[in-house]
């Protein structure tokens, strides 16, 4: 509170940082107090997670092997909070080289407990293997190492991979380190990433759902977006989520007939809404697509698929609507 009171500038911040670290760690007995300031700052968001990542990083003093295993201790207990804001490029960028760095300082410390014979009673291999596969073992440093892979693949081949390929197995607390593994694991960052399903995805696709949700909200709510902004927010959504340009076409065309049923069986007052996102929206909304990109096959695909896969929706609708004439005819007459 009385430092956010005085207003310090960033590099104070990560100044004052870095002096309660070297603090911490300037003897071989870790001073936690210290270290323990140290998170405080960042779980203030007085620095950034990234800060705290390059200040443990710094650390190249691996004789003293009790501030390494208090540090991988921190790794690990901040390891959770981890996060960047997905419309800040930069601080994504930043975020990953700075996990990028924290493998690699792994690596260069397991590296350094086997060139030196000066280390205390101290299992640090183990504490740092078991913080490597804690890392490699969380979703969102998992993600965001496979995103790594486009840009810094030869970085994290020279330091990470071909590092743990000279390390192979080694013995710690008498259990076997098996090095080999963990590097087959690591690799699996290259792997092009798979749609991952749950029981409760079985039956049902959430997947495919998000296009017809989305449908849903830009004709039901009467979204007042434009044209534009629906294509861009569809092609989007489809690209992140592997969902070709047919299919989009495809589940568009379905979760309106399932709305336009609904309205018709309900008798809704309010059906203009979809009738005129059906009709008038929809069609404007494929243009846009097809300027962004999306071939103009795509869409005859897209309703091929639908008129051929989905037919008993559309004979539902055209029986409520038969129906709905039938009942006017009767009672004009």
């Amino acid at each position: 509170e009385e430092l956010s009171s005085i207003k310090p500038s960033p590099d104070e911040l990560r100044l004052l940082a870095q002096e309660f670290f070297q603090a911490g760690t300037m003897t071989s007995y870790p001073d936690l107090r210290m270290l323990e300031c140290v998170k405080m700052l960042s779980h203030s968001e007085l620095i950034s997670w990234i800060d705290l990542l390059r200040t443990i990083t710094g650390f190249t003093q691996f004789q003293r092997s009790r501030c390494v295993v208090a540090l991988c201790g921190i790794l690990k207990s901040e390891l959770p909070h981890l996060q960047c804001s997905f419309s800040h490029i930069s601080e994504c960028r930043a975020l990953t080289e700075a996990v990028i760095d924290v493998f690699v300082w792994i690596v260069e410390a397991v590296q350094a407990y086997r060139d030196l014979d000066d280390f205390e009673v101290v299992d640090v291999e183990g504490v740092l293997f078991q913080t490597f596969s804690a890392f490699l073992d969380d979703p969102f440093v998992f993600r965001l190492m496979c995103l790594a892979t486009k840009k810094y693949a030869a970085v994290i081949k020279s330091s990470i991979v071909n590092k743990l390929y000279d390390l192979r197995y080694q013995e710690g607390s008498g259990v076997m380190l098996n090095y080999e593994e963990l590097r087959n694991s690591f690799l699996r960052i290259f792997d092009p990433p798979k749609f991952e399903s749950s029981e409760l995805s079985v039956k049902y696709n959430f997947r495919r759902s998000g296009i017809r949700s989305l449908t849903a909200v830009f004709s039901c709510f009467r979204v007042l977006a434009a044209v534009e902004e629906v294509a861009d927010t569809m092609l989007l959504f489809g690209q992140i989520n592997a969902i070709s340009h047919h299919e989009i076409v495809s589940d568009m065309l379905h979760a309106s007939f399932m709305i336009l049923l609904e309205e018709q069986e309900t008798r809704d007052n309010c059906k203009s809404s979809i009738e005129m996102f059906f009709y008038v929206k929809m069609p404007r909304v494929w243009a846009a697509m097809i300027k962004l990109g999306m071939k103009p096959e795509s869409v005859v695909k897209g309703v091929q698929h639908m008129l051929s896969e989905c037919r008993q929706v559309y004979f539902s609708l055209h029986s409520c609507k038969l129906s709905g004439h039938l009942f006017l005819r009767e009672n004009i007459q």
